[in-house]
């Protein structure tokens, strides 16, 4: 099992291992079933994340909360620009996967 967890924002749960959900609640972490070789599907959940208000900004970290696995490098972050700073003439210089997420585009 992995304990899903991103750091200082909540997140909708959406679906779980392709199934959708309708929770009316926010988490922060949600156990994630380990691949073991035998399931039909690789497992997945499928979160929704507010990046809309105006302190959102900067690397939000994610990660598996067993910390075996997180050294093993079960981990990521989330980069969040100010929208002044994507619309800007140096807005070339950010990354196409953190102007994805300011934009709401982004999935995981």
């Amino acid at each position: 099992m992995h304990a899903f967890h991103i750091h200082q924002l909540h997140f909708l749960l959406l679906e779980y291992m392709g199934r959708q959900v309708n929770e009316n609640f926010v988490r922060d972490t949600v156990n994630v079933p380990y691949y073991d070789g035998r399931l039909l599907s690789y497992p997945s959940i499928r979160v929704r994340v507010d990046f809309r208000g105006p302190n959102i900004v900067g690397t939000f970290p994610y990660h598996c909360h067993l910390l075996e696995h997180e050294d093993k490098g079960m981990m990521g972050s989330i980069e969040v620009v100010p929208q002044k700073a994507a619309e800007s003439p140096l807005a070339d210089m950010i990354p196409e996967s953190a102007k994805k997420i300011h934009k709401g585009e982004a999935q995981r």
